[in-house]
């Protein structure tokens, strides 16, 4: 049985536990050599201007002179 609790998975000894669909994914990311480490504040450049880009049209003036893109990560608990 799994304690689906916020944010944390763990066995009814409150031990850890990992899916394993994310020892895959852990591993995929390793054999291409990336890693699982915070985002720079900035964001991923790629997917804000592709972001901004389907939101606002890729002709924008604000896309166009780079005047305002940001990412957040919102984690309510």
């Amino acid at each position: 049985m799994l304690n689906l609790g916020v944010g944390a998975y763990r066995t009814e000894e409150l031990q850890p536990y990992v899916l394993n669909v994310v020892k895959k994914a852990e591993n995929l990311m390793l054999e291409k050599g990336e890693n699982n480490e915070y985002l720079p504040i900035e964001g991923l450049t790629t997917f804000n201007k592709a972001t901004a880009e389907l939101l606002l049209g890729a002709g924008n003036l604000v896309i166009k002179q780079g005047l305002f893109l940001y990412q957040v990560i919102n984690n309510m608990e």
